[in-house]
């Protein structure tokens, strides 16, 4: 990992082996996703000397369309806490899943972010 950079870029994905789900309800854990989402932000914090690195997540997505809406969510979540302006789904990758163009719960989702921590949607 480089020192001092601008920004650090971080692909996260709601991998198969299921290390950011909750143990007894199979959803997303916000616990164990915002632990590791730390874990990265304090090492850019001591490759950069700085307390708030800019940390962008460029690549992620769950293959799993039930649990969409609520990965986007807790990852908005924890950039705007964190400082960091980009989050990138990547619909064709081999670890993510297409886009659903019926997949209202992502959808609206998205919408919410953009909203609250972003751009507006259009119309």
């Amino acid at each position: 990992m480089g020192t001092s950079l601008d920004w650090y870029g971080l692909d996260i994905y709601d991998f198969d082996e299921g290390q950011f789900r909750h143990p007894l309800t199979g959803g997303i854990s916000r616990a164990r996703l915002f632990a590791r989402l730390d874990d990265v932000l304090e090492t850019c914090r001591q490759h950069t000397g700085r307390d708030a690195p800019e940390i962008d997540i460029c690549e992620t997505n769950s293959p799993r369309p039930a649990h969409r809406a609520a990965w986007f969510t807790l990852l908005a979540e924890w950039l705007d806490g964190n400082g960091g302006r980009c989050l990138f789904w990547n619909p064709s990758g081999p670890l993510s899943g297409p886009w659903l163009p019926d997949d209202q719960q992502t959808i609206r989702a998205l919408r919410a972010i953009l909203g609250s921590h972003g751009d507006q949607p259009p119309g």
